[in-house]
């Protein structure tokens, strides 16, 4: 009997998609906790305390969020914001990537990490030449 239980719970673990269970994992609200940004010349920058959160719907297909943050560019601390909003969110489970945005702001962002408490996403801001590492925490 136990060798059912065990038979019939790996084909429930089997059955469930790729896809649906980084929905389930991913949906709903992260707080942004921390920043890293590699600029053109390599140069690390992290930041510990970027503003800022997403939260993700998957059933409806849309993300709500932003960010603020600020790092230093030729000595000077400059600002920047990010509108994660979006009425179109895909997920492609192939490449583990997730694209969002509006417009001109549509980016592919890769997923590095997904658990049920953290989730650390990166994309390459080509007018910036920097690779943005987002690092979230899920809400309580």
């Amino acid at each position: 009997m136990k060798v059912f239980h065990f038979f019939l719970l790996c084909l429930l673990l089997g059955s469930c998609s790729k896809e649906k269970r980084f929905e389930e994992t991913a949906k709903g609200s992260w707080d942004l906790s921390r920043m890293m940004i590699t600029d053109g010349q390599l140069q690390e920058t992290i930041i510990y305390d970027p503003q800022g959160e997403i939260h993700f719907n998957f059933q409806n297909s849309y993300v709500i969020g932003s960010c603020l943050f600020a790092i230093p560019v030729n000595n000077v601390l400059s600002q920047f914001t990010m509108d994660f909003s979006s009425t179109a969110l895909i997920y492609d489970s192939e490449s583990q990537t997730l694209m969002f945005g509006q417009d001109q702001y549509q980016n592919t962002f890769k997923v590095i990490l997904l658990t049920n408490r953290d989730l650390v996403l990166e994309y390459y801001d080509a007018l910036n030449f920097q690779l943005r590492k987002f690092i979230f925490v899920k809400q309580e």
